[in-house]
C-alpha cells in the first residue's frame, strides 16, 4: 500500500513539476520587487547534489519561491537512502507559498520526508519573532536579487531598512550563535553598507541558520560578488565556513530574463573553535581545496550536468572524498579547477584589509606575510599560483594601476551642456545649449566656467579621442558665485579676505540660469538643489565658511579628482566587446558613463595601459567579469575591472606594451598592432621557454574564447 501511494505521489509530483517549468511571477513589476527569478529544477538538482550528504537530516529554504530547491533536496537525500526527517520552506508571497505547499505535500510522500511544510511570511521577521528558533543540517537557497534602490521605492528609505535588517540579524545571532562567535559576527553584520543588495542580508540570514558541521548551498549573482560591499560577506564566508564547491555560470543564461551572471556556492560550517581563529593565523591542512566548475547557461548542459550529479552514488562524508566523487562524474563535461584554500583565503584577506573592521577581526594587523600564497615571496600585489603553479597572475590594480569611475554630477541636465558650434575649441566666451530640462536654450558662458567632457562613447573615435571632436561641456563653477551668495559670504577676517580676492561673480545670463535651475524640478518632482548627489555640494575651499553663513553652494561641483580626468577610459555599457580609449588633453573631464584607468607608477604610461586594456585577454576578462544587461549589452563596473587577472608584467614587457600602444595611435593602426599585444600577453601567461607556436596558439585561443563569449551574450539581444 505504501509503495502504491508513493508511486501515485511521484506521478502527481511530476505533473506539478511540468506545470512549474513555465511558471513565472505574475508581473514584471512583482518579479523585480520581490526578486522572483525561480531556480528551476535542473539547476536546483545541481545545487542539491553538491550540498546534500549522509549527515543531512533537516533542511530549510528560507526564500523558497515555488519549491524547486526543496523538491531537489528531498529527491537527492531519498536517492542516497537518507530520507529527510524535516524539510521547511519559508515564502513571503502567499500565492507562491500555496504553490509550494501543494508541491511539498507530494514530496513528503514520494520521498518519505517525515515533516515537510511551508511557512508563509517574511523570514527576517520569523527569525526575530522566534518562529524560526533552530539551526539546520542544510540551508539551501536562491536569495531574491533586489537592488537597494528598488527596496527604497517599496517602503521606508534605504538607511532605515538597512538598520532594521541589521537589528533583525543581530537579534537572531543572539539566540542562535555561541557567545564566543557573536562579537565577530555582529561586527560584520554592522559593517555591510546600506547600498548592498538584498542578497547580502539574505546570505547572513542563511548562514545563521546552519548548524556547526552543517552545509550551506546558495545561489549568488556574480555582479554582487564583484562589488566592494561583497568584501564583508566574503570574509564572513571564509571565517565561519569552509567552501567546497563553486559553480560559475560563464554566461548569463541560468535565469532567463534576469540576464545576470550567477554562481552556486557550497560550504561547510566550521566548529566554533575553528571559526575563532583569525584567517591570517590558520595553518594550511593537507588537501584543503575548493573545486571550481565552469558551466554555460545552455539548457541542455544544465540538464545533463544535473542528471549526472543526481545519478552519482551517495556522497562521502569526508570533504576531500566529496570533491573527488564530483570530479570523477563531471570530468570532460565541464571545466574543472582545484584551488588551494590557502590562496583563496589570502585573496579574501587582501580585499578585507581595506576596511576599518579588519584590524579588529585580524589582530595581526595589515601584515599579510603569514597568509601569503605558498611558494612565492610576499609581493605588494595579490599573486595566486594557477595552471598547476606554472604561471603567476595578479589583480590589475595592485600593479600600480588605479581604476575608478568618471564624474557623477547628480543632475546632468544642469551640469552638462553642448557647444553651439561643432568644434571642441572655444576661447574667451562660448555659446552653449542647455539640457532638456531647460528647453535647450542658448547661453553665453565664460570659457573659464567650462571643461570639455567625454560623455557618449558612440561619439568617439577609437582608440585616440581628439578634443576637437568633443561637443559636450561641463559647467564647472568652482570659485564662481552668485552675487547674493558672495554678499553673504563676505567676512572681515584675514582668511576671508584672502579667499575673497580669488572669487569671481557670475555673469548675469549664467546667474539667471542658475537661479532658474534652483526652482526647476526633475525626476520625481524634486528641485535640482535637493537631488541626493547635488545637495552634498558644499563649495569646496569655502565649504566651512558657507556652512557657517547658511549659504548653499549646490551649483559648485567638488574638486575634480584623478578618476575624473584620467587619460584612459572604458565605456561602462557595451554592445560590442569593450574598448579602451585614450585622450591626451588632461583638462578634459570623463563622465560616469565610463570606467577610468590611470597609474601612479611611471612605468605604466598611458600608451602601455591603452595596449593592455585593448588586448583580447582583457576584453575576455571584462566579458566574464561584467554584467549582462537586458538586450545583450555588457556592463563593466570599476570593481569588476579591478578584479580582472593579468599575467605579472615586468619592466621590459611594460615598455614593450608602451611601444605597441604608441603604434596603435599612429599611422600603423590599432587593428594591425593588437595581435602583437595578444602574443605578448600569451607569452607571459605560459611557462618560461614556451615555443613561438605555443604562444601563437594561446593567443588565437584567447581570441576564439572572446568571440564565443561575445556571441553568447549578443544572442540575448536577438532572442
Amino acid at each position: 500500500m505504501a509503495s502504491r501511494s508513493t508511486e501515485l505521489a511521484l506521478a502527481r509530483l511530476q505533473q506539478i513539476r511540468q506545470s512549474m517549468e513555465s511558471f513565472n511571477a505574475p508581473s514584471v513589476a512583482a518579479q523585480k520587487a520581490l526578486g522572483q527569478y525561480f531556480t528551476r529544477l535542473p539547476l536546483a538538482r545541481i545545487l542539491a547534489a553538491l550540498s546534500c550528504g549522509p549527515n543531512v537530516h533537516s533542511a530549510i529554504d528560507p526564500m523558497c519561491g515555488i519549491g524547486d530547491l526543496l523538491d531537489a533536496t528531498a529527491e537527492r537525500q531519498w536517492s542516497c537512502s537518507v530520507p529527510l526527517q524535516m524539510l521547511l520552506g519559508v515564502e513571503i508571497d502567499e500565492s507562491l507559498a500555496a504553490v509550494s505547499a501543494q508541491r511539498m505535500a507530494e514530496v513528503s510522500i514520494a520521498y518519505q520526508v517525515e515533516d515537510a511544510s511551508i511557512m508563509t511570511g517574511d523570514v527576517f521577521r520569523a527569525l526575530s519573532c522566534r518562529t524560526l528558533s533552530e539551526q539546520y543540517d542544510l540551508v539551501i537557497a536562491n536569495p531574491p536579487y533586489v537592488r537597494y534602490q528598488r527596496m527604497a521605492k517599496a517602503g521606508p528609505g534605504v538607511v532605515s531598512q538597512h538598520h532594521a535588517l541589521q537589528q533583525l540579524l543581530a537579534d537572531a545571532s543572539a539566540r542562535l550563535l555561541p557567545d564566543a562567535e557573536r562579537s565577530a559576527w555582529d561586527l560584520l553584520v554592522q559593517a555591510y553598507p546600506a547600498t548592498a543588495d538584498l542578497a547580502v542580508p539574505s546570505w547572513f540570514l542563511c548562514s545563521l541558520l546552519v548548524k556547526s558541521g552543517g552545509r550551506l548551498g546558495i545561489v549568488l549573482p556574480d555582479a554582487w560578488l564583484s562589488r566592494d560591499y561583497a568584501d564583508v560577506p566574503m570574509y564572513m564566508l571564509w571565517r565561519f565556513f569552509h567552501p567546497e564547491f563553486i559553480v560559475r555560470g560563464i554566461d548569463a543564461g541560468w535565469f532567463g530574463g534576469a540576464h545576470v551572471h550567477t554562481s552556486l556556492i557550497v560550504a561547510e560550517r566550521l566548529a566554533t573553535s575553528d571559526a575563532l581563529i583569525p584567517l591570517a593565523r590558520r595553518t594550511p591542512k593537507p588537501d584543503e581545496s575548493v573545486l571550481e566548475l565552469d558551466m554555460d547557461g545552455n539548457a541542455c548542459t544544465v540538464r545533463l550536468v544535473s542528471e549526472q550529479l543526481m545519478a552519482m552514488g551517495p556522497c562521502p562524508s569526508a570533504r576531500g572524498d566529496r570533491a573527488r566523487a564530483v570530479q570523477d562524474v563531471l570530468a570532460g563535461r565541464v571545466s574543472l579547477r582545484v584551488r588551494e584554500v590557502h590562496d583563496l583565503t589570502f585573496e579574501t584577506l587582501q580585499r578585507a584589509s581595506r576596511h576599518k573592521w579588519y584590524g579588529t577581526l585580524e589582530p595581526d594587523g595589515r601584515m599579510l606575510d603569514r597568509a601569503a600564497p605558498r611558494g612565492t615571496s610576499v609581493p605588494s600585489s595579490i599573486e595566486v599560483r594557477e595552471c598547476a603553479g606554472m604561471t603567476t597572475f595578479e589583480q590589475l590594480c595592485p600593479s600600480g594601476i588605479h581604476v575608478g569611475q568618471g564624474l557623477r554630477t547628480g543632475c546632468n541636465d544642469f551640469f552638462y551642456a553642448r557647444l553651439a558650434s561643432s568644434s571642441g575649441a572655444f576661447h574667451k566666451d562660448a555659446r552653449i545649449i542647455t539640457g532638456r530640462a531647460f528647453g535647450g536654450s542658448h547661453l553665453s558662458v565664460p570659457s573659464e566656467c567650462l571643461r570639455l567632457a567625454v560623455r557618449h562613447y558612440r561619439e568617439l573615435s577609437w582608440p585616440l579621442v581628439s578634443s576637437s571632436d568633443l561637443t559636450s561641456v561641463l559647467l564647472y563653477l568652482a570659485g564662481w558665485f552668485l552675487p547674493e551668495d558672495a554678499e553673504h559670504l563676505k567676512g572681515s577676517s584675514d582668511d576671508d579676505t584672502s579667499l575673497e580676492s580669488s572669487w569671481k561673480r557670475l555673469p548675469i545670463q549664467l546667474a539667471d540660469h542658475i537661479r532658474t535651475a534652483a526652482q526647476t524640478r526633475v525626476g520625481a518632482g524634486i528641485p535640482i538643489p535637493l537631488l541626493s548627489a547635488v545637495r552634498t555640494n558644499t563649495g569646496g575651499a569655502v565649504s566651512s565658511l558657507a556652512r557657517s553663513r547658511g549659504v548653499f553652494l549646490w551649483y559648485m561641483l567638488p574638486q575634480l579628482q584623478s578618476r575624473h580626468l584620467a587619460s584612459i577610459f572604458v565605456p561602462r555599457v557595451n554592445h560590442d566587446s569593450p574598448k579602451a580609449y585614450l585622450k591626451r588633453d588632461e583638462s578634459v573631464v570623463v563622465d560616469a558613463n565610463f570606467v577610468t584607468v590611470w597609474s601612479t607608477d611611471a612605468v605604466w604610461t598611458e600608451n602601455a595601459l591603452l595596449a593592455l586594456l585593448n588586448s583580447s585577454w582583457m576584453s575576455l576578462a571584462m566579458e566574464r567579469q561584467g554584467t549582462c544587461l537586458g538586450g545583450g549589452a555588457l556592463k563593466v563596473d570599476a570593481i569588476q575591472l579591478r578584479h580582472a587577472r593579468v599575467p605579472v608584467i615586468l619592466g621590459q614587457d611594460t615598455a614593450a606594451l608602451a611601444q605597441l600602444g604608441s603604434a596603435m595611435t599612429s599611422a600603423v593602426g590599432a587593428a594591425d598592432v593588437l595581435p602583437r599585444v595578444d602574443d605578448l600577453l600569451a607569452r607571459l601567461s605560459l611557462p618560461p621557454g614556451a615555443s613561438p607556436q605555443e604562444i601563437r596558439d594561446t593567443s588565437t585561443a584567447t581570441r576564439v574564447r572572446l568571440i564565443e563569449a561575445r556571441s553568447r551574450r549578443q544572442k540575448k539581444e536577438t532572442s
